[in-house]
């Protein structure tokens, strides 16, 4: 009796082995998933940050520009679309100009958009800046 008893004590123990190994598998299964998601959302970041620094250097381009000669000829010559490729990724830095004639009928505001795409994966991504400049005018006649 004593016999059978240590034979199905054993096929115990050693289900109880393959049940924690299935366990234990699992959860680091789960864990390398999470260390994938972390990787990616790092590199997602980095274009991000990548993009808005793009972005940014175009945004500093027209103050720059804009300090030195205001007039709507001036800004609007610079406007554009350009490719820039960084770390292998293709940025393409997209800058729009108008004047806001519906906000200032004098036709003194301009607006500035720089617009940064790239690809990644199979979504297109996207970083947009926008702001306002005065054009042709002192700052002070701005209404």
């Amino acid at each position: 009796m004593s016999r059978w008893h240590w034979w199905n004590r054993r096929g115990a123990l050693l289900a109880d082995v393959v049940v924690a190994i299935f366990i234990l598998s699992v959860g680091l299964l789960a864990v390398v998933g999470l260390f994938i998601q972390v990787a990616q959302a790092g590199k997602t970041l980095a274009r991000q940050e990548q993009a808005a620094c793009l972005a940014l250097q175009a945004m500093e381009e027209w103050r720059n520009l804009a300090s030195e000669d205001n007039s709507a000829e001036n800004l609007a010559s610079v406007a554009g679309s350009e490719r820039i490729n960084r770390g292998g990724i293709v940025f393409e830095r997209v800058t729009t100009y108008c004047l806001r004639t519906d906000l200032d009928p004098n036709g003194h505001l301009a607006e500035v958009a720089v617009r940064v795409d790239w690809q990644e994966g199979l979504q297109q991504q996207s970083c947009a800046l926008l702001t306002y400049f005065v054009v042709d005018a002192p700052l002070e006649n701005l209404r």
